[in-house]
């Protein structure tokens, strides 16, 4: 599963991933909200839907983070095509992508 840290960021993927080629091999692309919630302000509807799961996931396995932009200059086609090797030949891992907008 290929994990952002924004939609913004997880749409951003889905339109470099395009631009590649047929990339329909790979595992889902999801996002996550960061912070942290009290009993008093309860998560928005949409992470409670698939925080848990994705939390999980990325507990339950190695997990391999990228923090900055997401351009074409920036090697995600190899490091795409990197961890869709790795993962067809088993390799039970995460890769979480954080975008870091430049100033």
């Amino acid at each position: 599963m290929l994990l952002c840290t924004s939609r913004a960021a997880t749409e951003e993927l889905k339109n470099l991933l395009i631009g590649f080629g047929d990339r329909s091999s790979l595992p889902p692309i999801d996002h996550f909200y960061l912070g942290s919630y009290t009993a008093k302000m309860p998560p928005p509807p949409r992470m409670l839907a698939n925080t848990a799961q994705l939390m999980t996931d990325v507990a339950m396995r190695l997990t391999f983070l990228t923090v900055g932009s997401i351009e074409p200059n920036r090697g995600y086609e190899q490091l795409i095509a990197a961890f869709d090797l790795l993962w067809q030949q088993g390799a039970d891992i995460n890769l979480s992508l954080s975008e870091r907008k430049s100033p």
